[in-house]
């Protein structure tokens, strides 16, 4: 679902995996890094119990009533939900009594709220509860959460744990209207503040019955993970209306609940209780629906409202990508080996991200990754899954700069522009792109840089996609003033004074341009 705007700094481990899968090496050589392709299999189905056990276990319908008994009309009380019920292990739990480990903590509402109705073992040590049950919700999201980070992990990967992580499997809205929505908030701003998955809403289709929103919310976290804390959306973070560092967040979470469970789709039974989706149509998909094949053109350029692009557009369309690269992996080394060769792939190049990655950053760590793990043998297909869906892969420069026309604007407290610009002020800057060339420009994005000790930029980078030749786009007058860089005025900046500041025009396809200007107080 969405990730928080507030959101990680480890030495990934996939530095070791290249060691160990660098050509010609002793253990994988040009096939990958050696793995337990078993284990890791059994691990990716949650290692389910059979026979009597004195441990633990939780009784679920993984991952949701819908795919279980492969009815899109299925419902959660229904018979045949109810068997299809399985026990499952529960790792790691610091006392049989509560579904607890010494990281992952979960919680119905809040993190301050009394424990008491908590779910809580029968005498057979064994979670068992009706699905619209809350205690349900909670051992879904426990045995989810620390079944994936026992497989992540057992790819050679490691989850950041400088923190806990709380999950609230109910977690109240200020919108009470509001749809099903699911948060992960890294904490990038409030170190001292442990991290947190929110799940909201209830009915008949709530989000907490499902196993692919813990495991959607929890990819959020393995991707900061692994890729050291780099803030590979770390504008998103700040704020940013659109960034592709975003989608990619979003398509590479939905990418590790997909290849865990072994389909192209998540959020089929949450879409349910949101109008407009009929049953059996997901949230999101990593195949097309045979009516249309889903090209960068449809959802990477910017248009004049705003609409597009958008990240969870974009996340779908490279989430597709990543899925034919998938496809094509699995056809060559087998249904037992390919998916997890895949998984390799796709998060080792997560580890290579920097801040604020763009796209083509990511295509070109995958095709690194390819070198360091396989020897580069996958180079030229995952070129390929990128130009079949549309993204150029040797664009035409752009030698006539984009001309930009910034107008700083005060804002309110409710986020509207005002005229009254004054210290202690947040100042938006309202503008007009124009790409005055005869190709297009590739991921335009602007980025605010303070040249005075009072702007402290907040919002500092927002994209705006791809610019088509001779198009202009503006932002406060058709794109909204959400989609603006954004500082802050120094309470202690003197009346009167100008205030300096640089606005930078990035493209991937170009030179930079920048903009310099002052603001009167």
């Amino acid at each position: 679902m969405r990730r928080a705007r507030l959101s990680i700094r480890i030495v990934s481990y996939f530095l070791g995996v290249l060691l160990l899968a660098s050509c010609g090496s002793e253990s994988g050589g040009c096939a990958g890094p050696t793995v337990d392709f078993a284990a890791l299999n059994q691990l990716k189905k949650g290692a389910r119990v059979t026979g009597t056990s004195s441990a633990a276990k939780a009784f679920l319908v993984i991952p949701n009533p819908m795919e279980a008994t492969r009815n899109n009309l299925a419902q959660a009380t229904s018979t045949a939900t109810t068997n299809a019920l399985a026990g499952f292990q529960l790792a790691n739990l610091l006392a049989p009594s509560r579904l607890e480990s010494e990281f992952v903590k979960i919680r119905q509402q809040s993190i301050s709220e009394t424990i008491s109705n908590y779910a809580k073992p029968d005498g057979s040590g064994n979670y068992k509860f009706d699905l619209t049950d809350k205690r349900y919700w909670e051992t879904m999201a426990y045995f989810s959460i620390q079944a994936e980070i026992a497989y992540l992990e057992g790819l050679g990967f490691k989850f950041v744990r400088s923190r806990p992580l709380y999950v609230m499997v109910d977690a109240q809205s200020e919108d009470a209207g509001s749809s099903p929505n699911a948060f992960y908030n890294h904490g990038y701003f409030s170190p001292d503040q442990p991290r947190t998955i929110q799940l909201f809403g209830g009915g008949d289709f709530a989000p907490g019955m499902d196993a692919d929103m813990y495991r959607h919310e929890m990819g959020h976290f393995f991707n900061e993970s692994v890729s050291g804390e780099s803030g590979f959306d770390f504008a998103g973070d700040s704020g940013a209306y659109y960034t592709q560092g975003a989608s990619i967040h979003e398509a590479f979470a939905d990418y590790a609940a997909m290849t865990i469970g072994d389909k192209p789709t998540v959020g089929k039974w949450v879409a349910r209780g949101i109008q407009g989706f009929a049953p059996g149509q997901p949230l999101r998909s990593a195949v097309d629906d045979g009516q249309r094949y889903l090209v960068f053109q449809d959802v990477g350029f910017a248009n004049a409202q705003g609409s597009t692009p958008e990240r969870y557009g974009v996340a779908e369309w490279l989430t597709r990508v990543l899925w034919g690269i998938r496809t094509k992996i699995i056809a060559e080394r087998g249904e037992q080996k390919g998916p997890i060769n895949s998984d390799l792939l796709m998060f080792s190049s997560l580890s290579l991200l920097k801040r604020d990655s763009s796209l083509l950053d990511l295509k070109n760590a995958m095709v690194k990754a390819d070198k360091q793990l396989y020897c580069g043998g996958h180079g030229e297909m995952i070129q390929t899954e990128f130009d079949k869906r549309g993204f150029t892969r040797e664009p035409q420069p752009v030698t006539t700069p984009i001309t930009i026309s910034p107008q700083p604007v005060g804002l309110s407290s409710s986020g509207t522009a005002t005229s009254n610009i004054q210290p202690g002020s947040e100042v938006a800057f309202a503008l007009t792109l124009k790409n005055n060339d005869s190709v297009v420009a590739h991921n335009v994005r602007v980025k605010l840089e303070s040249a005075d000790k009072y702007l402290i930029p907040s919002t500092y980078l927002q994209g705006y996609g791809d610019l088509a030749a001779g198009q202009s786009i503006s932002v406060g007058s058709g794109w909204p003033l959400a989609s603006a860089v954004v500082g802050r005025i120094d309470s202690r900046a003197p009346r009167g004074s100008q205030i300096r500041f640089k606005l930078r025009v990035l493209i991937d396809n170009g030179a930079e341009k920048v903009f310099d200007g002052s603001i009167q107080l």
